[in-house]
């Protein structure tokens, strides 16, 4: 996947959908030592029952039709996942928590009641991974493993905003993205093709311009609001229950850049919205580094790269992509990272 010490070389053409995690491993929640908790994986495999009501061991696939294929380059960050309120139906609608038995990597599960994992999005203490580890060892054709937000993200410590919410070590099994399934491709295998519909326009996409652009003209907090306000309908049972998304000491550009991301996160067009604002630099800073990570002086932890004063969050540039500018030199790439031979 991205290395530290040479450039992201995967073949373009050959992406998997962006932020799918892994379905065929569950995770163990482990205590340390040092009183630091920690996940590592296991197979996602339960006792379930045949046609002829006899038991035998279904294993989840790694990757279906259905949950769509791993994709380990991207997946959702902590402050993303909770940047929604819990009220809100689009976090339930972003990212995936329920885990059906698939008889048939190549379709819907047969039984959409037939749950082998589920992910709420909170901590989970270690009693509650034991019982229903215990569960499923004991061969109740009935039982799920539980995976909690505490095993894919650090949070030991809520005041270490350094570390709070930085991945752990592993980076497979995660909150899937459900925006980019394509549960259209039923037939002829794993096909490439897909008869989804793809978007032209995002008519959300055009309350948030309008939200925006209500900021830049400073024509008032409530205007903006009232801009926002069909979007907040659609998301809320109660209106008022959106309350809690106006900031209480004056609006700023990332009230309106969170906005955007619970709308359009991990779409394309986010990244060309942080640029336009000039809020990329300051939003990753305020994102924590994984203590693991940091801890076992790992490659990857060269991803962070010293600028400005703190420590930013920076990927290797392209090579695909560096190579087709006729002026580039080392100077403009992300530092840190050994180029090779190209410049």
């Amino acid at each position: 996947q991205w290395t530290t010490d040479k450039t992201f070389n995967t073949d373009e053409a050959g992406y998997h959908r962006f932020g799918i995690g892994r379905t065929c491993e569950t995770l163990d929640l482990k205590e340390k030592s040092t009183n630091n908790f920690t996940a590592t994986m296991r197979s996602l495999a339960v006792t379930r029952l045949d046609e002829s009501g006899s038991k035998f061991t279904f294993s989840m696939p790694c990757h279906s039709m259905y949950y769509g294929r791993e994709y380990r380059h991207i997946m959702p960050s902590f402050a993303w996942i909770n940047m929604f309120d819990n009220k809100d139906k689009r976090k339930a609608e972003t990212f995936e928590t329920l885990y059906l038995r698939i008889d048939d990597d190549k379709a819907a599960p047969s039984d959409m009641t037939d749950t082998v994992a589920y992910m709420p999005f909170r901590a989970i203490t270690l009693e509650e991974d034991e019982w229903h580890r215990k569960w499923v060892e004991s061969g109740d054709p009935h039982a799920y493993y539980l995976d909690g937000m505490n095993e894919v993200y650090d949070m030991d410590d809520p005041n270490d905003t350094r570390h709070y919410g930085g991945p752990l070590l592993h980076r497979s099994r995660y909150y899937s993205l459900k925006k980019f399934y394509d549960r259209s491709r039923t037939e002829k295998g794993k096909q490439d093709e897909g008869t989804a519909n793809g978007t032209v326009i995002r008519l959300a996409e055009m309350f948030l311009i309008d939200a925006e652009c209500a900021f830049r003209l400073k024509e008032g907090e409530q205007v903006v609001y009232n801009a926002l306000k069909p979007l907040w309908e659609r998301a809320f049972d109660n209106l008022e229950d959106a309350n809690v998304y106006k900031p209480k000491n004056g609006m700023d550009i990332h009230f309106i850049v969170d906005e955007y991301s619970r709308e359009l996160g991990m779409e394309f067009n986010t990244f060309f919205i942080l640029k336009r604002t000039r809020t990329l630099l300051e939003r990753i800073g305020r994102l924590p580094i994984s203590k693991e990570e940091e801890n076992s002086g790992i490659l990857r932890y060269a991803d962070y790269v010293k600028e400005y004063g703190e420590y930013l969050y920076i990927k290797p540039f392209p090579e695909s992509q560096a190579t087709r500018f006729k002026v580039m030199s080392r100077e403009l790439l992300p530092p840190g990272y050994d180029y090779g031979s190209l410049f």
